[in-house]
């Protein structure tokens, strides 16, 4: 988000998933203290796409107004980025995931709502 200097964000969680809630309490850990960053609604989706993409329309048609969104994976920040072009606010949005999946790779390159996507690397341990 730094290219952004303010931002209301939309954040797609799964409450019940450790890693999905890690993953989001580590970007509300990055952008707490910077008051021009501010989440303006949360919406838990299980990390489900069936699920992702009626949660965004609803906040896009309520009248909760976001310019970012924040997704706890790339499966659902490429649903969220359907349901954002769906209503027409391409040009207004910005999305984040996670993952760094070949198709969130791809639509950083192609799409401008996509922002970025993180690619999290697991250490593999050996115990004796």
């Amino acid at each position: 988000m730094q290219t952004q200097s303010s931002a209301k964000i939309l954040l797609l969680e799964h409450q019940n998933a450790v890693s999905a809630v890690d993953r989001i309490n580590g970007f509300l850990d990055t952008i707490k203290g910077h008051d021009a960053y501010q989440v303006v609604d949360r919406k838990d989706c299980l990390g489900q796409t069936e699920l992702s993409m009626p949660q965004v329309e609803s906040v896009i048609n309520s009248a909760e107004s976001f310019d970012t969104v924040m997704a706890l994976n790339d499966q659902v920040a490429i649903v969220a980025l359907a349901a954002i072009e769906n209503m027409g606010l391409t040009d207004t949005v910005k999305i984040y995931g996670v993952d760094g999946s070949p198709d969130m790779k791809t639509l950083l390159a192609t799409t401008s709502s996509i922002q970025a996507t993180v690619l999290l690397q697991s250490f593999k341990s050996t115990i004796k």
